[in-house]
C-alpha cells in the first residue's frame, strides 16, 4: 500500500484532546508556524493536523516517499529531559505509553516510510549544548542517552537502537506560551510582506489560515476515501497558493473613504461621523472570523448595490437601502447607529 492508503486504514493510535474549534491553541499554532516555513522555502508539502499525532508532515500529497510525524508538548518547567520524555506513568493498574514510545510507534505502524520523528516543545532539552532547530537525540550526554535507549527497549520490544534511535530528534522551537499568537501573527505579516508584497491586513490573513488549520484539527467522523482524507486532515502548497491569490485580489478591491464623500454633499460634522464608522466596520472585517465576514459583506453587497445604482443620489441611495440590510447588520453587530448602518452600506456597495 501507498503511504496515503496507511495513514487512511492504519487505526489513530488515540482521539482524544482534539483541539476545540473556537480556539487556537498551542500545537494548531506551531502547525502553521510549520506551514508558513515549509511554503517560504519553496519545498512541497502536505501538513496534516491531529491525525497520527498532533502534526504529520508528507513530502507531498500525491506521491509522497517521507512521512515525519511530530508530538508539540508544552511545559512550564525550565527545560525537559530525555528521562521525562522516556517516562511511563501509571493510570490505575496500567502503565500509559511514554512520549518516546508513542514517537516511537508511529516507527512501527508505517515503517520504512517514516523519515524522521520529533518532539516539540517550547522548552529545551537539558541534554543537548546544540542549537540546531532540530537536534538528534543521538547528539545528548552518552550516559543519560544510554538510560533512555534502555528505557524505550523495555517499553518497546521492537526497538533497537541502531535502527530506529536516528529518526528521534528534538526540536525548542521558540514559541512562548504567553504570546505565541503573537509571534504567529508576526510570522503571517512578514509571510504577506515576502509572497504579494505587503503585510497589510495581515491580521484578516491570519485568521484565513487559523480557520483552516483548525478545520484540519477537528475529529471527523469515519473517512471513507483518499480524497476526502486529504481535503479533510491536510493544508498543503496548492492550497495555501489559492489562498494567497484569493486574498491579493479581495485586498485590491478594498475601497476608500475618499471615492465615497465627494458624492454625498454632506455637512462636515455628519461627513466625519460615517467616516470614523466607516473605519470602524473595516476593522472589524479584519478582526472578526473571515468566513463569517466574507458571507456577511456578500449578502449586503447583493441587497444594496442595485438599490444604490437605481437612485438619483448616493445618499439617496443609501436612505433607500438602510430598511433593507438594518435587520442583516443588527443581526451581526448589534445595537449600532444609523451612521455606522450607512457606512456598511456605503463600503458594501463601494467594495
Amino acid at each position: 500500500m501507498t503511504i496515503i492508503e496507511n495513514l487512511l486504514t492504519v487505526p489513530e493510535r488515540e482521539n482524544g484532546g482534539r483541539t476545540a474549534y473556537d480556539r487556537f491553541d498551542y500545537q494548531t499554532a506551531w502547525g502553521l508556524m510549520k506551514v508558513i516555513s515549509l511554503h517560504s522555502s519553496g519545498a512541497d508539502y502536505a501538513v496534516a493536523f491531529e491525525f497520527h499525532d498532533d502534526i504529520a508532515e508528507l513530502d507531498n500529497l500525491s506521491s509522497p516517499t517521507r512521512l515525519s510525524f511530530y508530538q508539540v508538548k508544552t511545559t512550564k518547567s525550565p527545560s525537559w529531559s530525555l528521562a521525562k520524555i522516556g517516562q511511563r506513568t501509571k493510570s490505575g493498574e496500567t502503565r500509559k505509553p511514554s512520549y518516546a514510545g508513542k514517537m516511537f510507534d508511529n516507527v512501527e505502524r508505517f515503517g520504512p516510510a517514516v523519515d524522521k520523528v520529533v518532539f516539540v516543545s517550547n522548552r529545551p532539552l537539558s541534554e543537548m549544548s546544540s542549537e540546531l532547530a532540530e537536534a538528534p537525540f543521538s547528539a545528548a550526554e552518552k550516559a543519560k542517552l544510554d538510560k533512555f535507549i534502555s528505557a524505550l527497549e523495555s517499553e518497546c520490544s521492537g526497538f533497537k537502537s541502531t535502527d530506529h534511535l536516528q529518526l528521534f530528534r528534538f526540536s525548542d522551537c521558540g514559541l512562548h506560551l504567553d504570546t505565541y499568537e503573537q509571534t504567529v501573527l508576526g510570522a503571517v505579516t512578514k509571510f504577506l510582506e515576502d509572497t504579494i508584497g505587503s503585510g497589510v491586513d495581515s491580521r484578516a490573513f491570519n485568521f484565513i489560515l487559523v480557520d483552516e488549520c483548525r478545520q484540519r484539527s477537528k475529529k471527523l467522523a469515519d473517512l471513507t476515501g483518499i480524497d476526502e482524507l486529504k481535503s479533510s486532515k491536510f493544508l498543503t502548497r496548492g492550497d495555501i497558493a489559492e489562498k494567497l491569490e484569493s486574498f491579493q485580489k479581495r485586498r485590491q478591491h478594498r475601497p476608500e473613504w475618499s471615492s465615497v464623500v465627494p458624492y454625498l454633499s454632506l455637512q462636515f460634522a455628519q461627513a466625519a461621523r460615517i467616516e470614523r464608522e466607516w473605519r470602524n466596520y473595516e476593522m472589524s472585517r479584519l478582526e472578526r472570523p473571515y468566513a463569517a465576514g466574507i458571507e456577511f459583506a456578500d449578502e449586503v453587497k447583493n441587497i444594496v448595490v442595485p438599490i444604490m445604482e437605481a437612485a438619483s443620489t448616493m445618499w439617496e441611495g443609501v436612505s433607500q437601502a438602510l430598511p433593507s440590510v438594518r435587520s442583516l447588520i443588527r443581526q451581526r453587530f448589534g445595537e449600532v447607529t444609523e451612521d455606522f448602518e450607512r457606512a456598511v452600506i456605503l463600503y458594501e456597495f463601494k467594495r
